[in-house]
């Protein structure tokens, strides 16, 4: 497994599915860092090619030009968990991010919902992108402005930003690409005196364990990140069974969980 930072809980959980069929079917998991500012994608992959691994299931985020050179050219099973992979006959496991995304904008559209803004993270992500465009197609087609936030993606530092887009923007629902970001927002309006969900509505993705210890509890795409590990264990296994089977995309039902943040 090529992983991002294990501190995630939406990875911890697709770890979590891929762990326990790798244990059913006798397979040993490795695990190799991809976000570690002192090394780079050539070094990463050089030490899993090292490693005579049978295959990889890569959960990294961010999926750049370079990383899919490299797996064009490792010549072993290969399978992109939660990144989306448009242009590369690369397997690959996720749910609809652009459908969900339209999914929800639209739920807050039909509500009266005006003043739309979607927060996204300031490194660009293929998943991410995604929602944006998601977003984007259902603002366009109601005929209203779009209202975009890039933020660093860590809680503790977002506070200013955040604060100086509400000073700035009359806003009345708000989409975030991560639910931690979505709590983020929401404490800073509630700290403004704002009121969750009637003056504002706020929708996460993921529906992680943050989604349920925010109060109110929040309103979120349901991403079930341990099925989709489970999912890519299974595809990497018919793939390393089977030589003939090079390219499989499968997207995962996702679900629209509504709480505390919505009405």
């Amino acid at each position: 497994m090529v992983v991002p930072d294990f501190s995630r809980g939406s990875v911890a959980e697709a770890i979590n599915g891929i762990c326990n069929l790798a244990n059913t079917y006798g397979y040993q998991i490795m695990v190799f860092p991809a976000e570690d500012e002192n090394r780079n994608a050539k070094e990463v992959w050089s030490d899993v090619i090292a490693s005579q691994v049978d295959g990889v299931l890569y959960l990294n985020d961010l999926l750049a030009k370079k990383d899919i050179e490299h797996i064009k050219d490792m010549n072993i099973p290969i399978v992109v968990v939660s990144t989306v992979v448009r242009d590369a006959d690369i397997a690959s496991v996720n749910i609809d991010y652009e459908e969900a995304a339209y999914t929800i904008t639209k739920n807050l559209i039909d509500k009266g919902r005006k003043n739309i803004l979607f927060v996204s993270t300031s490194r660009s992500y293929s998943m991410n992108n995604e929602k944006q465009k998601g977003y984007l197609a259902a603002i366009n087609e109601a005929g209203l402005k779009s209202k975009i936030l890039k933020t660093s993606g860590k809680p503790e530092t977002n506070n200013s930003v955040i604060n100086e887009c509400l000073d700035n923007n009359k806003i009345d629902g708000v989409i975030a690409v991560r639910d931690s970001i979505a709590v983020s927002i929401m404490n800073v309006a509630i700290d403004r005196g704002d009121d969750i969900p009637n003056d504002l509505e706020v929708y996460g993705f993921q529906n992680t364990r943050t989604a349920l210890l925010s109060r109110p509890q929040l309103s979120t795409i349901d991403s079930p990140t341990y099925e989709i590990g489970k999912v890519a264990m299974e595809m990497l296994t018919v793939m390393m069974e089977d030589d003939n089977v090079k390219e499989m995309k499968v997207l995962v039902p996702y679900g629209v969980i509504e709480r505390g943040t919505t009405k």
